[in-house]
């Protein structure tokens, strides 16, 4: 998908408001728009910055898409080594539950 409009929906506002919401999340996947109350549809950014009414950046807003943000050794832990889904995890291959240790092995090769 380039940076075309589908349905007024690009790639770029799905990957903003991927990472913002991973952003605000402490750099976490899982954030999620709470509807209860106003509060989360007014953040603007993964800082928390509060806009000047809800949803201001529309679909570029935090929260509104999801796509897991995965690093290098969640991808290699989790898909390659574990070559399962961790317990309790909603975002496989994006789940940690590497070690300091296990990141030193994938790059030495210790596990042979």
């Amino acid at each position: 998908m380039n940076n075309t409009e589908r349905g007024n929906v690009t790639f770029v506002d799905m990957m903003i408001s991927s990472f913002q919401g991973y952003q605000l999340k402490g750099n976490k996947n899982g954030y999620g728009i709470d509807l209860k109350g106003i509060g989360s549809t007014m953040l603007i950014d993964g800082a928390g910055t509060k806009g000047e009414f809800p949803f201001q950046n529309l679909l570029a807003n935090l929260g509104v898409f999801g796509i897991p943000v995965c690093d290098i050794y969640d991808i290699v832990w989790n898909g390659f080594i574990q070559k399962q889904v961790p317990e309790n995890c909603t975002t496989w291959h994006c789940c940690g539950g590497y070690t300091d240790h296990d990141i030193n092995c994938m790059h030495q090769n210790c596990w042979t």
